[in-house]
């Protein structure tokens, strides 16, 4: 829903917007027009904004910087080891994780990494991507059946509260 589909919205049920300190009142015509001025100049600040962290991410990965978290193999080679050794000890993911204050995930991601031949990875990616454009196919005619207004919630349909008896 866009600041205009709003603003018809309230405009529908009767209503209209008045801020004071801004002295903004939709009921009139040049409070209207301010107010999608405003709309308008909002949208293109945050167009400028996402522009300019996009070409700061674009330059940082030129430059050979790594974004985001550190994998525990570079920060804490020891605990990986203890993880590896654990896992070929055969005991359960969740007492490692436990144990040596990890997450479920990284043990189980380690796990993977030891148990997988190097050229598995390029399959399970391909399998993962054919996996979820199935996901997303099922998913949009899914909605596209459902007849839903906004992209991914069903129209809300009125609904009464159950009376409760004193």
């Amino acid at each position: 829903m866009d600041l205009l589909d709003l603003l018809r919205e309230l405009h529908a049920k009767g209503v209209d917007l008045f801020l004071h300190q801004q002295g903004l009142d939709t009921s009139t015509p040049s409070g209207r027009a301010m107010f999608q001025m405003m709309g308008v100049f909002a949208e293109f600040e945050r167009a400028m904004i996402r522009e300019r962290v996009v070409a700061g991410l674009v330059r940082a990965k030129e430059q050979g910087t790594t974004l985001g978290r550190r994998t525990l193999e570079r920060s804490d080679a020891a605990k990986v080891s203890a993880i590896r050794t654990a896992l070929a000890q055969g005991r359960g993911v969740r007492g490692i994780a436990k144990e040596l204050r990890t997450g479920v995930g990284t043990v189980l991601r380690i796990k993977g990494e030891q148990g997988a031949p190097p050229s598995a990875k390029a399959s399970t990616d391909e399998n993962r991507t054919t996996y979820l454009h199935s996901l997303a196919l099922q998913y949009l005619t899914q909605w596209a059946n459902s007849g839903c207004s906004v992209l991914g919630a069903p129209e809300r349909k009125a609904t009464t509260k159950p009376s409760v008896r004193r």
